[in-house]
């Protein structure tokens, strides 16, 4: 199981939307991060087949994807940034209908059906309509759908977009549970969607991949150049546009607690105006930032 992403580019007219991008996917869970307009859409439109790249070639188990179309889809399995979902249709007869557009054999769309809501937990609700869905829900039937057939690589494009804190967890663990023996290939600006659950992650800016590696590996990266603080609001403001602050948090007493990225030049200058400052370990949060925030 081998998803080969060989020297993809893409331009539309003038403007270049992806740069000589080479990535190689075997089973487990990646996270493809990177802020709005980083890319992230146009690769993954690319390794579904719906847009065609201006260079380059997609391969899965050494093929050639667009020599092998019709066998690639049905290892294929796709959740768009957003897609059309008929909300006078029940959940069981929504996936019915995907499993048909599918080509799943008759005598399996029963079965098949009634598996995937198993998998996602919505099988005591599955004759409601999903206009009566919350969006963790309806997120959960999209994801459904992509585990018709049993694919061997999902695709999710921003899977927990406008999803509460509670149904973002929900939707993160049940990918972590269904990763075994696939590809699965998340694409979000959010970090917390994949640091706890990407076996490999990929930052993307600009068209081309700034880092690659394990969370872990990304993270030693920052070693020694992640500090936090107690700061009160003055104190924060003449700081502020100098350094790039990871994380705020107001303290009950009304100061503030300043995550700060920086090296010993910013220690010793917080050190010599008095403000206690210490040596924390990084985490993907900083790492993004990091890599961002001059973008």
């Amino acid at each position: 199981m081998l998803l080969e992403i060989k020297n993809i580019s893409k331009k539309y007219g003038k403007i270049t939307a992806l740069n000589d991008v080479s990535l190689t996917l075997d089973a487990g869970v990646y996270g493809l991060l990177g802020p709005n307009g980083a890319g992230k859409s146009t690769l993954i439109q690319i390794i579904t087949g719906n847009t065609a790249s201006t260079s380059g070639q997609v391969f899965y188990n050494e093929k050639n994807v667009k020599d092998h179309e019709k066998a690639y889809k049905k290892v294929l399995g796709y959740v768009p940034q957003s897609q059309g979902i008929y909300d006078n249709f029940s959940a069981k007869k929504f996936l019915e209908y995907i499993a048909v557009l599918k080509a799943i054999p008759k005598r399996e769309v029963s079965s098949e059906v009634h598996h995937v809501l198993e998998v996602v937990g919505l099988l005591e609700v599955q004759n409601r309509k999903l206009g009566g869905f919350s969006g963790g829900m309806r997120q959960r039937v999209l994801i459904a759908q992509a585990l018709l057939g049993n694919p061997e690589i999902i695709i999710l494009d921003e899977p927990t977009a406008g999803l509460d804190p509670k149904e973002r967890i929900k939707i993160r663990n049940f990918i972590s549970r269904i990763a075994e023996n696939k590809i699965i290939l998340i694409a979000t600006h959010v970090v917390s969607d994949v640091e706890s659950i990407a076996k490999k992650i990929i930052l993307l800016g600009s068209g081309t991949v700034c880092l690659e590696g394990t969370p872990n590996m990304l993270c030693e990266l920052l070693n020694g150049k992640v500090f936090e603080c107690i700061l009160d609001a003055n104190q924060f403001e003449k700081i502020e546009s100098s350094v790039i602050v990871s994380n705020l948090q107001e303290m009950p007493n009304g100061k503030l607690q300043a995550r700060i990225l920086g090296d010993e030049s910013v220690k010793r200058e917080f050190e010599q105006q008095k403000i206690p400052i210490q040596l924390v370990f990084p985490n993907l949060q900083d790492v993004y930032l990091a890599t961002f925030a001059k973008k």
